[in-house]
Order: structure tokens, then sequence, then C-alpha cells
């Protein structure tokens, strides 16, 4: 879990997130670049994802590739009530 300022939202990592995270670090060694950016961003912009059709709460993110590691969807939740963006899935999209 980590933790931002009062005026952003706290990032949460749900289990099976944090497990394909831990997954992916083995074949991209860049994955904490990505995902210390997206951190970064949605803490401060937690609506700047597409809200996912008929379930609004949830939003996806694509990241940006970075030399050999590929761009990256993150499934993600807000809770805006209590300032917490829960991360629940990320796949890479030019996986082969």
């Amino acid at each position: 879990m980590r933790y931002s300022d009062e005026y952003y939202y706290q990032i949460v990592e749900e289990e099976y997130f944090r497990e394909k995270l831990d997954s992916l670090r083995e074949k991209y060694p860049r994955i904490d670049d990505v995902w210390g950016g997206i951190c970064w961003n949605l803490a401060r912009d937690p609506f700047s994802g597409v809200p996912v059709p008929h379930e609004v709460e949830y939003k996806i993110f694509k990241s940006t590739a970075i030399g050999p590691t590929p761009s990256f969807w993150f499934l993600y939740k807000v809770e805006e009530n209590k300032k917490i963006i829960r991360f629940i899935s990320i796949e890479a999209v030019d996986e082969d």
C-alpha cells in the first residue's frame, strides 16, 4: 500500500494485482518504472482512466511502453468518498 499527501488518493493493491505484478517483474525488469508512473499519475488524477461500460466505478488505464517493456492495461476502482484507488488487475498489451 502506498500513501500520498492528503490531497491525493491512496493506492491499494488487491491481492491478485500484487501477485500478477510480482510475476511480471521476472519478465519485465522495468515494470516498477511503469508502476511508479501509474501511481504518481492516478493518485493525482484518478479519473483519467476510461470508465468500464455499465460499471462506472471501474476504470481502465493503458500505460506507455518503455523500451522492451510493453504497455499494460490496469483495471482499478475509485472509491471517491474514501480517496482510495484499488488496483485489481494488470495485463500486458503487447505480450506474445
